[in-house]
């Protein structure tokens, strides 16, 4: 019985420390895909409800490089705004008009009443492809303070705690080796 809870154990602890390692390369990723685009994909996070239903507040959107010609009324694209005069944004919102003589586009969220003011192809980032489910789902988990200790937290302190426990076991039990080993010597030495 033992046996198996170290085994379970074991699985549980290399699941957590593969997931976890997955979600760091993403943040890593996430945070490097803002300046240049790898592979031709950039991860945004959503930072309003303007597209909701769709995309919710702290989505993780996918946007790949798009070229601005190949674009449709229609489309879910990020561009670089300004918004609420901050300048140097990225906004994702649908494409709502496109004026190919102009090269420029009018875009809104959708729950949105208001258009966006026009943008030029160049302010387009890319097209909006979809969300990434799995990492999603722990992203929007992990935001959350009591989300962060039961899922990273409390998790780490655990296996922290039980490693400690088996290495001072561990560290026991060759003692008792020790002393055994000494005692056998000892009584062959007295025979």
């Amino acid at each position: 019985m033992k046996k198996f809870f170290k085994i379970v154990f074991n699985i549980v602890k290399y699941l957590y420390l593969f997931v976890l390692v997955i979600y760091l390369v993403f943040i890593c990723i996430h945070r490097l895909s803002i300046d240049t685009s790898i592979f031709g994909y950039r991860l945004f996070t959503m930072d309003n409800n303007e597209m909701a239903p769709k995309y919710k507040y702290n989505d993780i959107v996918v946007v790949k490089e798009y070229n601005p010609d190949e674009l449709k009324v229609g489309n879910d694209i990020s561009y670089l705004g300004d918004c609420c005069g901050q300048g140097g944004m990225i906004i994702n919102h649908r494409i709502i008009k496109i004026d190919k003589e102009s090269n420029k586009i009018i875009t809104k969220g959708i729950n949105s009443s208001l258009e966006d003011p026009e943008i030029k192809y160049k302010q387009v980032i890319g097209k909006v492809i979809g969300i990434l489910p799995g990492i999603n789902f722990l992203h929007h988990i992990l935001k959350n303070q009591i989300g962060f200790f039961i899922v990273v937290f409390l998790p780490l302190m655990i296996t922290i705690i039980v490693l400690i426990i088996e290495t001072i076991k561990d560290i026991k039990k060759g003692k008792q080796e020790k002393e055994d080993k000494k005692n056998i010597k000892e009584e062959a030495e007295i025979l």
